[in-house]
């Protein structure tokens, strides 16, 4: 029978024993470092994805350098590819409808042309200046219906806006007659701005006109009495005819006038006077004035009204597009 091996306690231990006065010279384990030996030949793993995106990014483009631009998107370009053909009786409306379209087209271009060119209002032919109102009338005029005239008076203001002139004849008989023919004629131009200025004046003077025809009115201590009033037809481009008759302490006179505008100028034209018999000096004498009427006094307001048309029209200069 075997005996069962006896333990030894590390107190039973001798001094003495020389196993245990060995173990304290035995050299130490090398020390352990911290990285396994087994990751130096073993290949390595593939890095997980956060440490990968765990790395830092890589560093700033210099600013010297230029951006970088995306490459530009290319345009995909269709097969060229026969279009199918078009049944003879379509072709030709398609053919007409596009002469249609490029007809409206090239008139609409026509319209703007004509109508939108000019870049803003159309403008307007209109006088600009005019002649003086004492070079509107001629001699032959003159001798007619005011014989013996004497130097016209007139504006010497050299206005742009307004000229007027009068031509007196003398209130005295001539040698020899018992009879005193008195005349004055007067011509007054006034320019306005345009057109639609010098038709409302117009207007306004025609309106005035008729209100005054078979009116009595008291001015001064004297009397004016409107005898008529009508338009004229191819004269300028308006005008109308005015009669009136005036009674005053130096006795009573009657007046045929004629308004007219051409464009933007307003002509107006009066030929006053009265018929009476001589005194002794040749003068009037204080009975029997005789006012001129309308038959004796209009003729000579029409001639004088074609006078200073004419001059006006003649005068090509005075006329801009403006």
């Amino acid at each position: 029978m075997t005996d069962a091996p006896s333990s030894v306690s590390p107190d039973d231990s001798s001094p003495d024993d020389p196993s245990a006065e060995a173990a304290p010279s035995e050299d130490p384990p090398p020390p352990t470092t911290s990285r396994a030996p087994a990751v130096e030949f073993l290949p390595a793993e593939p890095e997980p994805a956060e440490t990968v995106a765990a790395r830092p990014s890589a560093p700033p483009r210099p600013q010297f350098l230029p951006p970088v631009t995306e490459p530009p998107a290319q345009d995909v370009v269709a097969p060229n590819v026969p279009p199918a053909p078009v049944p003879r009786g379509k072709r030709r409306l398609l053919i007409a409808g596009a002469a249609g379209v490029a007809a409206v087209a090239i008139l609409g271009g026509a319209a703007w042309a004509v109508s939108g060119s000019s870049g803003g209002e159309p403008k307007e032919e209109r006088y600009t200046s005019f002649p003086a109102a004492c070079a509107t009338v001629t001699k032959p005029t003159l001798d007619q219906f005011v014989p013996r005239a004497e130097a016209p008076v007139g504006d010497k203001s050299g206005s742009k806006e307004h000229s007027w002139c009068l031509w007196t004849g003398p209130m005295r008989a001539q040698p020899g007659s018992k009879r005193v023919v008195y005349r004055t004629a007067r011509v007054d131009i006034v320019a306005y701005e345009n057109i639609a200025s010098a038709k409302s004046a117009y207007d306004s003077a025609w309106r005035t006109a008729v209100s005054f025809s078979g009116s009595n009115s008291t001015i001064g201590g004297g009397k004016l009495v409107g005898d008529a009033s009508e338009p004229i037809n191819g004269l300028g481009d308006q005008a109308y005819y005015y009669h009136r008759t005036s009674t005053t302490a130096l006795g009573r006179s009657g007046e045929s006038g004629e308004t007219i505008r051409v464009r933007n100028l307003i002509l107006t034209v009066t030929l006053n006077g009265f018929n009476a018999p001589a005194d002794e000096l040749g003068t009037p004498a204080p009975k029997g004035q005789t006012p001129l009427d309308t038959a004796t006094a209009r003729p000579g307001a029409d001639a004088l009204a074609h006078d200073a048309v004419n001059a006006l029209n003649a005068c090509s200069t005075c006329r801009h597009r403006v």
